[in-house]
């Protein structure tokens, strides 16, 4: 840790800023209560570790967390817009009421996260593992998914306007009551029954896409829809008309 973030930390504590159990800041671990109200932005916290506290109205605005770990923690009421997570891991945590726009996510690792409701507008989430990680309710309108494996993370009731998927492993996502409209998914793998309840699945642009369809037989199998076929498949997710899987396996596709 540098001398100007240890005063600046120094200084938050003098204030009356509580904390709890471990923050460990480039290698140092600072042993006090809560980091209530806290100014973090614009600071250098890569590779910082920050396990199992609390952090209410915490301000991380623009701040380097690349390569961090943050584990067991609830933020509540904080600003994280413009922070740089990249290839950060983050576990078993909660962010609740926080904003992140145009945070960086590249190559992060999001493992059973909870981020309700949240303002993602812009954000970045290219080549993430998104682990059990759930949006229920977020803004997510403009963001980057692409080439992030999404499987089993849900994003009920988001708002997805403009969001970009291309190349993502999908898989069993969640998207009941999620707003589509915009959405790209060209060269996507999604379960065939992942996308059933989502909204303006009209709206979505996929000149082609990968579907994991149950074959009896041969278990999930991955079939490539092109053009037509693939409207016609985001047709049926969205309750207009039934589409026929055998076809596909007839033409081994």
């Amino acid at each position: 840790m540098d001398r100007e973030t240890k005063k600046h930390l120094e200084a938050q504590n003098r204030e009356g800023v509580e904390f709890t159990d471990f923050l460990d800041l480039n290698g140092e671990w600072i042993h006090p209560q809560a980091y209530n109200h806290a100014d973090f932005s614009n600071m250098d916290l890569a590779n910082t570790k920050m396990i199992s506290t609390v952090m209410k109205g915490a301000d991380f605005r623009q701040t380097d967390l690349t390569g961090a770990e943050i584990g067991g923690l609830t933020f509540e009421d904080s600003v994280f817009n413009r922070v740089d997570f990249s290839s950060a891991l983050i576990w078993n945590s909660q962010f609740y009421s926080s904003t992140f726009l145009a945070a960086n996510f590249h190559h992060s690792t999001l493992r059973n996260v909870d981020i309700p409701r949240a303002e993602l507008q812009g954000a970045i989430f290219t080549e993430a593992e998104l682990v059990k990680a759930r949006f229920y309710g977020a803004n997510l309108r403009d963001t980057d998914f692409s080439y992030a494996n999404c499987g089993g993370a849900s994003f009920s009731r988001a708002d997805l306007t403009g969001a970009n998927f291309s190349h993502a492993n999908i898989g069993l996502a969640f998207f009941d009551d999620a707003d589509l409209s915009g959405v790209t998914l060209t060269g996507a793998r999604i379960h065939s029954r992942s996308l059933q309840g989502a909204k303006h699945l009209d709206q979505v642009e996929a000149p082609w896409l990968i579907v994991a369809v149950n074959d009896e037989h041969v278990g999930t199998r991955d079939s490539r829809l092109d053009g037509e076929i693939a409207q016609r498949w985001l047709r049926e997710q969205a309750g207009e008309g039934r589409f026929d899987y055998g076809a596909l396996h007839r033409v081994g596709q």
